[in-house]
């Protein structure tokens, strides 16, 4: 990196040997990802403390911190993401954390009700497609079932499930799988 124009000042580093294993060291390909470089951040500045690095917003960022307002700019078949309902790998359930978003959007429909909505629901690469299929639906269905539960008439909503297609993260990490297990909403008619 100081070859590449970074000031060693900036830089430190340290060497473990075999006394902090990532991975197992019984197998040849747990060796193998033990042998590794990590990086820490020990210091940003201070107006670019919400990103490892100054960045551009793109349109995983937007889409990220997208809130249930956006959902009036949004067009017809446009989607947004309730990035506040998070689900286990190979759950569907509702839970606490899920519910708060999932009450702000009936509030929402409740008082626009001209709004209709299709509820999508996706899944990780993780597992068999055909099952990811069943298991996006019945994600998609939990939030419906919520809403109709909650008070909203049932011919102005519609669920599908979308499998792992169209990742918004990389399925490679534990966080970008976190990341696409999730419900999307689409304005179908304002």
């Amino acid at each position: 990196m100081v070859k590449q124009g970074i000031s060693s000042s900036r830089l430190t580093y340290r060497g473990y040997g075999s006394s902090k294993p990532a991975y197992t060291n019984r197998t040849k390909r747990g060796r193998a990802a033990n042998r590794r470089i990590e990086i820490k951040v020990l210091m940003k500045k201070e107006e670019s403390s919400d990103k490892l690095v100054d960045e551009k917003e793109d349109a995983f960022d937007n889409k990220q911190n997208a809130s249930l307002k956006d959902l009036f700019h949004k067009k017809v078949g446009e989607p947004l993401l309730l990035n506040h309902v998070v689900f286990e790998p190979n759950m569907f359930t509702i839970n606490d954390t899920n519910t708060v978003q999932v009450d702000s959007l009936f509030e929402l429909l409740k008082y626009n009700s001209s709004l209709k909505i299709e509820i999508m629901g996706y899944t990780d690469k993780s597992g068999i497609e055909d099952k990811n299929i069943t298991l996006s639906i019945n994600r998609a269905k939990a939030v419906y079932d919520r809403l109709i539960e909650l008070g909203i008439e049932e011919n102005r909503l519609f669920f599908s499930g979308c499998g792992s297609e169209n990742p918004i993260a990389p399925n490679t990490y534990r966080w970008g799988r976190d990341l696409n297990r999730r419900i999307e909403i689409v304005l179908l008619e304002k």
